[in-house]
């Protein structure tokens, strides 16, 4: 029998950045699975920091893992996987965050487009066209498509020393005369992009019109931002 075939698509997120391999989710979820599957379990992972979902064309050279880089685009990952993805039994997948830009959705001054309108094209739109050349390549019936979610990079529970670090190393500047109010709206535009980009990510799995995909939700809250004291982001 063949083994069960595992493949990772993504940004960061699936990558790992900064952990062990043996603490990276497509690994756990590997040796949860192998117990029921004595004929073994495969896993193959091309997600690497910093890739776009690229459904609008993306720069730059490819790069892998930790260096983080446009490209491979996620749908270049897609387009590039040749390993009999007829076989393939799950996919595991996100995409988005990187089209819209961490530093555009920490900078509150970043208002044209709209943060909305970022969000709807980056993870409805440019979702859409990727889950689509997903569900065509890895045709097998039986293959679960598993689409993760985001969270909130910044909270009310996020220190503020702490913020104020991450948006110098964003290049986002804070101007003096609204720095005392600046944080406040950091924290709403991360709370638009955890809510909107849930919703539409959601709705391009119901506009996908594939019942083997799913989003799966990180659960992540308030308390798991950058800074929190009980963070789950490094």
């Amino acid at each position: 029998m063949s083994p069960f075939k595992i493949v990772t698509l993504g940004d960061s997120i699936p990558w790992g950045q900064g952990l062990l391999e043996s603490d990276k989710y497509d690994v756990l979820i590997r040796d949860a699975l192998a117990p029921s599957h004595p004929e073994g379990v495969s896993l193959e992972r091309t997600a690497h920091s910093g890739a776009v979902i690229g459904a609008f064309g993306a720069t730059g050279i490819p790069e892998v893992g930790e260096v983080p880089g446009s490209r491979l685009t996620i749908i270049e990952q897609c387009d590039a996987f040749s390993n009999s993805p007829e076989g393939v039994d799950l996919v595991l997948l996100d995409g988005g965050i990187n089209d819209i830009g961490v530093a555009t959705i920490l900078n509150p001054l970043a208002l044209i487009p709209p943060l909305a309108s970022r969000i709807t094209r980056a993870c409805h739109d440019g979702m859409l066209v990727l889950l689509k050349k997903i569900s065509a390549k890895f045709s097998k019936p039986s293959c679960r498509i598993l689409v993760t979610g985001y969270y909130a990079i910044v909270s009310s529970q996020s220190d503020p020393a702490g913020v104020h670090e991450l948006l110098s190393v964003h290049g986002v500047a804070i101007p003096e005369f609204v720095e005392a109010d600046f944080l406040d709206p950091v924290i709403d535009r991360c709370h638009e992009f955890f809510a909107k980009s849930t919703t539409e990510l959601q709705r391009s799995i119901v506009d996908a019109r594939d019942p083997r995909i799913r989003f799966v939700p990180t659960g992540f809250t308030d308390e798991d931002a950058i800074f929190a004291p009980n963070t789950s982001l490094l």
